[in-house]
């Protein structure tokens, strides 16, 4: 049983006591201020000191948004699985919702930049810690200032770092600033203001620092806005007619666009920062274990939400039991008929892809019973691929259809069951989803299994007995079904992935999982097959990976199928991530100028900083590595991508498809010019005259390969850095 410990809370009280009132500064510069005013507020804050230089920006600079570290900073150690040796390895439904938060940053950071440059204006932050003397001499190049702001952006969707908000009215934020402002740089409270469209898109964190009233029913409230930095910029409020206005675009790429708003379209709002400071309450953790003790001790215990994310054209509805709804209707408009539900939209580019987030209170000691439902936006015959993401308590179900058509429509049931969750897919028309069911511990994917009309496939989680069972009715297509369990070591934090590939199902057919196995010391779930015929069928998983490849990266990791042949990455412009079998020895490649991970079986050569962006772990060109390849059952699983790798091959009558760049190696593989490794399981690369859309569990047709002396040898390797294991005598005459 995990432990829970609160960190940094000592930090937290110390900015809290802070917060009541920043250090006072020398008299503001009203240089800017407009000599019409006929009264004025003023913080002292100035964006040609006080802001950033740069531009708020998404995907088009490559950063680290979060990591497990700023995971555990806002929530605690709750998210974390496991805490050995002072690392964070996140929790399975905790990493699902930094990767989902990570993914809305590509459309813009303004929310964190605009929080950021109050803290560090009211001292609460040093810039020094982050590569400056001041705000504005900070650069984004240093990881330290994107991970702060990637935070502070984050808690646009955290309680209570979202809570306490002010948005009924223009003249209702008005009058909120001014009294803060009225104190100066000793304001006891600091604001982040939000503008949208009257219909809630194209949403934009702006830093409001002062208030003029320029008389005749006219004030102006001064900002900072991080698309246009250096400038001072201003909201207009009509106080007779309590309406707003205010010229800007959602990214300093787009044209800028007239918003406007009133009492009635509430498109208007400030967010107060210092609830921000607070330890973030945890909607996706699972607290039976602290709900328990708070019982023990009086301690009323606190609801949680249910969340629901989605991207892609595509609109979400969520039902609960009761029939009340909260989401967007077939027709787009919003509807919220449940008391506390709240429809969040967050402040992104208006061409963005991501759906406000919604939220669903779950009542403390109970689980979510309701229903989601998925519509697609699209006309005609387009498609779109449409991720759907629901976290709940210790649980992230994901379902991601990678074709959602025209008047499709896909439902989520989530209820509970007597000893954890069950959940059921339908959908009107026939899809091939991917589904990944994710408690603290385990991570189970599923694809390859088709739901028909009238069908579905449902899924139940023992969470006592540490089980997974899922069943397909009335799909009456036989289905060859992928699965992939990634366990985590809670002890050691590290990781074991297993999978079985091609598993032939029909209707009601139901597999079992149990995951309280062990083999060799890794975790190895079991798997059986109930045909219904009175017959269990038992199919075994291979074990993929060794353990702590992924420890505290923070990032998606494509883990491709080694257990066939021909498994390989060559020529990737984008690529995934290789795992030859090393039992856990050090790999490192040549040109490291900050290597990968050792002993995780990653090589990650010539990266200035690895693991940036959303892009897992890079694997790029190694020219004369001298890799070994020991303990390989099936040949064909190492990399091509290699023009002098010292690497014979074995005996193989029919390789498999694609070129190689390897000079004689026997084996080669699809050119795959930029896979997909967004999402765990979910590998779509382009492939050239391949034939083969999905490389993680392609098995091209080996005859016979002659593996009795595999072959593979590491010959007169003078430093190869990497020891041998399976292969008797190898003439290494460097260290290993």
């Amino acid at each position: 049983m995990r432990q829970y410990h609160l960190i940094d809370l000592a930090f937290i009280l110390v900015l809290s006591f802070f917060f009541l009132g920043c250090t006072t500064a020398a008299p503001a510069d009203t240089s800017s201020v407009s000599p019409d005013a006929v009264g004025l507020t003023d913080s002292g804050f100035r964006p040609q000191t006080n802001g950033f230089s740069f531009e708020n920006y998404g995907d088009n600079i490559k950063a680290v948004d979060l990591t497990p570290e700023e995971m555990r900073q806002m929530f605690g150690d709750k998210v974390c699985a496991s805490t050995a040796d002072g690392k964070c390895v996140l929790t399975h439904p905790a990493k699902r919702w930094m990767d989902e938060a990570i993914a809305a940053m590509e459309s813009g950071h303004c929310e964190g930049m605009a929080v950021l440059s109050n803290l560090i204006y009211c001292g609460l932050i040093s810039p020094v810690n982050l590569g400056g003397d001041a705000a504005i001499n900070l650069s984004i190049e240093n990881e330290g200032l994107q991970r702060a702001i990637g935070r502070w952006w984050s808690t646009q969707l955290t309680s209570p770092g979202s809570s306490n908000r002010i948005y009924k009215s223009p003249n209702a934020v008005l009058d909120a600033l001014a009294e803060a402002f009225k104190d100066g740089k000793n304001a006891e409270e600091w604001w982040a203001m939000g503008i949208y469209m009257p219909d809630g898109t194209g949403g934009h964190a702006i830093t409001p620092f002062a208030v003029e009233d320029m008389g005749n029913g006219t004030s102006r409230i001064l900002v900072y806005d991080n698309n246009w930095p250096g400038e001072i910029r201003s909201v207009e409020v009509d106080t007779k007619a309590n309406t707003w206005r205010y010229q800007a675009s959602v990214n300093p790429n787009e044209p800028s666009t007239l918003y406007t708003g009133n009492a009635t379209t509430m498109n208007l709002e400030i967010v107060s920062i210092s609830p921000r400071l607070e330890l973030q309450d945890c909607d996706f953790c699972d607290d039976s274990n602290d709900t328990v003790l708070n019982n023990s001790q009086g301690i009323a215990p606190k609801n949680k939400r249910v969340q629901v994310w989605q991207d892609g054209k595509a609109k979400s509805l969520v039902t609960d039991k009761l029939g009340r709804r909260v989401g967007f209707l077939e027709s787009g408009q919003p509807v919220n008929e449940i008391p506390d539900a709240e429809i969040r939209n967050l402040k992104l580019a208006a061409n963005n892809t991501h759906l406000p987030v919604i939220f669903v209170p779950v009542e403390s000691g109970t689980k979510p019973d309701l229903k989601v439902t998925v519509s697609s936006a699209m006309t005609g015959e387009e498609m779109n691929e449409a991720n759907t993401t629901i976290l709940a308590p210790g649980l992230a179900v994901a379902f991601s259809n990678p074709d959602l058509a025209a008047g499709q429509e896909q439902n989520i049931n989530l209820t509970p069951a007597a000893d954890g969750y069950a959940v059921t897919f339908t959908t009107n028309q026939e899809v091939s989803p991917t589904i990944s069911i994710d408690t603290d511990l385990q991570q189970t994917s599923i694809s390859g299994t088709s739901i028909e009309p009238g069908g579905n496939v449902s899924i139940e989680m023992n969470q006592t007995d540490n089980s997974l069972t899922m069943t397909t009715n009335g799909n009456t297509s036989s289905e060859a079904t992928n699965i992939s369990v990634t366990s985590i070591n809670e002890t050691s934090g590290n990781y074991s992935t297993f999978r079985s590939t091609g598993i032939s199902l029909e209707q009601n057919d139901e597999i079992s999982l149990s995951f309280a196995g062990s083999d060799s010391g890794m975790s190895m779930p079991s798997l059986s097959i109930d045909r219904g015929d009175g017959v269990i069928e038992t199919a075994r998983l291979v074990a993929v990976s060794p353990a702590d490849q992924f420890i505290g990266s923070g990032f998606d990791s494509v883990i491709p199928d080694i257990t066939a042949p021909g498994i390989i990455s060559p020529n990737m412009s984008t690529p995934g991530i290789n795992i030859p079998d090393t039992s856990g020895l050090d790999l490192i490649g040549p040109d490291m100028r900050t290597p990968g991970l050792n002993a995780s079986g990653i090589i990650s050569p010539d990266i200035s900083s690895p693991g940036a962006g959303n892009l897992g772990i890079i694997s790029p060109d190694i020219t004369n590595p001298g890799i070994s390849s020991p303990d390989i059952s099936n040949p064909g699983t190492g990399r091509t991508d290699i023009i002098n790798p010292g690497v014979s091959s074995p005996d193989i009558s029919n390789p498999g498809t694609g070129r190689s760049d390897v000079s004689n190696p026997g084996i080669s593989s699809p050119d795959i010019s930029n896979p997909d490794i967004r999402r765990p399981g979910g590998i779509s690369p382009e492939t050239n005259n391949s034939g083969i859309t999905n490389p993680g569990t392609a098995e091209p047709s080996i005859s016979n390969p002659d593996i009795s002396n595999p072959g593979i040898s590491t010959p007169d390797i003078s430093n190869p850095g990497i020891s041998t294991p399976g292969i008797s005598d190898p003439d290494i005459s460097g260290p290993v």
